[in-house]
């Protein structure tokens, strides 16, 4: 796929992998439960620590980053996708974290 600025990128294959994964993880839950109540019931408990250990919500420590990475789909497929930008892009989204730590370390302190 081709940008505005007429760089390449790869995001189309990263975000089909990422969709894949995705679906996966949703059949697997589908085939643990024997209803379809109870896997629907389960969506939320499964998909809320996919958005907090996706290492955006939430900085994680060593500790936690390992078992995001051995466990959680999110953090993969944001990694992955990161990739894809350009050093600019990527640069302007790491200011952007390191500004809202700050800013919730500024919080605590209140």
């Amino acid at each position: 796929m081709n940008l505005k600025c007429g760089k390449k990128c790869n995001c189309g294959g990263t975000s089909f992998t990422a969709g894949m994964a995705a679906t996966c993880m949703g059949l697997a839950v589908s085939a643990f439960f024997d209803t379809n109540d109870k896997a629907v019931a389960m969506a939320p408990i499964l998909l809320i620590p996919q958005v907090v250990l996706s290492n955006t919500v939430v900085h994680l420590d060593p500790v936690g980053l390992w078992v995001a990475k051995s466990s959680m789909v999110s953090l993969w497929a944001l990694d992955a996708m990161k990739t894809t930008l350009s050093s600019e892009s990527r640069k302007d989204l790491e200011m952007a974290g390191q500004r809202g730590k700050a800013q919730s370390i500024g919080r605590n302190r209140r």
